[in-house]
């Protein structure tokens, strides 16, 4: 689908703010698509004058002022509507990515784990059988396919293993993954499991279901040669 035809796609929900009775149906539709919580009780708030309204008759006194208060929510939420517009976009747009990734990610998993086995099955006419059988035992050597090999016992290094081995463990998305990474990076490496839980915000739950499934191997500042190791051997290594 074009950009432009997403773009439109993606921000037709605005036009619900422009209907006087149904304006707060709009927060509960972006709260609900992008799984974010503060927009659905938006959509609460702004529903909350027109339940009243159904209750009071508008000829009272309490009625007036419901009304009033119906309409002012209604103009607040065409400006909230247009101010969350962009960051609701950006929300989308890294959901449908992250929804890509994690399909890629299933279809190595697939291959990986019996790659040999599902390239056999295709017949021998298919376009795909010359190239996909030849890079099957390449696909079932990787570090990636091993550690899902039935049988295989391979623990994921939590100072080594890349975004998506960690992306792989229970409990742990893409994102949380990439957030690792990049503290691993910062920080050099993790002393332990709980450094790692305590750093990515883990639930106790979490830690222990993936205990069996990781090591913590030594810091990349801790894999370094001492001062005195440098200088022996054979000879002195400078460092610029």
């Amino acid at each position: 689908m074009h950009k432009k035809e997403k773009f439109w796609k993606n921000s037709l929900w605005i036009l619900w703010t422009f209907t006087i009775v149904f304006y707060w149906v709009a927060f509960f539709y972006i709260g609900i698509r992008a799984r974010h919580r503060r927009w659905i009780w938006w959509g609460v708030i702004y529903s909350i004058p027109f339940v009243l309204l159904m209750v009071f008759s508008p000829d009272s006194t309490i009625g007036n002022y419901l009304t009033n208060l119906a309409i002012g929510a209604w103009i607040a939420s065409i400006i909230h509507g247009f101010a969350v517009r962009r960051e609701y976009l950006v929300r989308m747009k890294v959901r449908e990515e992250l929804l890509q990734q994690e399909e890629e990610l299933l279809r190595r998993k697939i291959l990986g784990v019996d790659g040999e086995n599902l390239l056999s099955k295709v017949p021998s006419t298919s376009p795909f059988a010359s190239s996909d059988a030849s890079s099957a035992p390449e696909r079932a050597a990787s570090p990636f396919s091993d550690r899902h090999a039935p049988g295989e016992t391979a623990l994921v290094d939590l100072n080594r293993a890349s975004e998506e081995q960690i992306a792989s463990l229970p409990g742990i998305n893409l994102i949380m993954a990439k957030r690792a990474v990049s503290l691993r990076d910062a920080r050099g490496g993790f002393d332990s499991l709980e450094d790692f839980s305590h750093a990515l915000g883990l639930k106790p739950h979490i830690k222990e279901r993936i205990r069996p499934m990781v090591t913590v191997g030594p810091k990349a500042e801790d894999s370094r040669p001492s001062g005195s190791e440098r200088e022996g051997g054979f000879g002195r290594i400078v460092d610029y």
